[in-house]
């Protein structure tokens, strides 16, 4: 199974995030697992919430180990 982490953006005044609980869920339909640190979506307008009732298994922002298990780290900009 593809594990895919969707990380909170770090750059200065970046609101946008890389997926959407929408793109979430079309990610699980394709058997991905998708990881989402927490408040990720939030300056975008996305809850926790939102991205956990889409299937995505919201992470904390320390736990490290995700990045070194995710296949792939969707980001807006690196």
């Amino acid at each position: 199974m593809t594990k895919i982490l969707i990380p909170i953006e770090k750059h200065y005044g970046e609101r946008r995030v890389s997926a959407t609980p929408e793109a979430v869920k079309k990610l699980k339909s394709l058997g991905c697992e998708v990881y989402v640190e927490t408040k990720a979506g939030q300056l975008s307008g996305f809850s926790d919430l939102t991205y956990k009732e889409s299937g995505g298994l919201i992470v904390s922002e320390r736990d490290i180990n995700i990045w070194g298990e995710a296949d792939m780290i969707f980001c807006v900009q690196i």
